[in-house]
């Protein structure tokens, strides 16, 4: 739906389709940014900002005419909407981010609960809207879950596919000398941990949170 009146004004070349995950990637830049600011102060978000601009994983999904950057973009403000403790807004970007693709409920999900427990009653209306929402998808979920188009995860061990997410998350999917590039950006991020301040004990436990959210996600193969 985003993308038939972007194609209209930027054509449907390459730099037009692709253009539109650029613009939600660069996005997500800033959003990412202002979550750690009010989590952690001015140098966390500064540093969160670096980080999401320089992600080879951001970078990717930011060229490809798919949904995969517009989903991280809306899954970003929703963390941002209940930081201000809008709920009725939380609660509109929870259902577009499902709309954009149904693995946004390993996110909205555990929102969901976090919010039912802060706020009690004053959360029914968003989270019916969701229960909604993610009720309509799951005949889409039944479809795929059918099919074989997730059959290629199956040809590498879980071993191997957990092995290979630190990787991803340091250097991208297809880098030259990439062992050597990981052992490098692995250093370097346990050299950066050490130099922080005592005060800067908030940055380092949000680092170590984001790191355990991406050892346990299972990124998607590359596609061509």
């Amino acid at each position: 739906m985003l993308a038939w009146p972007w194609v209209r004004v930027f054509g449907s070349g390459e730099a037009g389709l692709r253009s539109l995950s650029a613009v939600f990637g660069t996005a997500t830049i800033v959003l990412i940014g202002l979550m750690a600011r009010r989590l952690a102060g001015d140098r966390a978000g500064l540093a969160a900002a670096a980080l999401a601009a320089t992600s080879p994983l951001l970078i990717w999904y930011s060229q490809e005419a798919r949904a995969y950057a517009l989903l991280v973009m809306l899954v970003a403000l929703s963390i941002v909407c209940l930081q201000r403790e809008r709920l009725g807004a939380w609660g509109l970007v929870a259902v577009l981010a499902l709309a954009t693709h149904y693995f946004a409920a390993f996110v909205v999900v555990p929102e969901a609960g976090w919010v039912l427990w802060r706020y009690g009653r004053r959360a029914l209306p968003p989270l019916l809207a969701i229960a909604v929402a993610g009720a309509a998808l799951v005949p889409l979920v039944v479809v795929q879950a059918a099919g074989s188009r997730a059959a290629f995860i199956h040809t590498s061990s879980l071993a191997s596919r957990l092995a290979a997410v630190p990787k991803q998350f340091l250097v991208g999917y297809a880098t030259p000398h990439a062992t050597v590039l990981v052992v490098v950006a692995a250093v370097i991020v346990v050299a950066l941990a050490f130099s922080l301040r005592r005060e800067d004990g908030p940055m380092l436990a949000l680092a170590v949170l984001a790191a355990g959210c991406r050892w346990r996600s299972r990124s998607p193969a590359p596609t061509t």
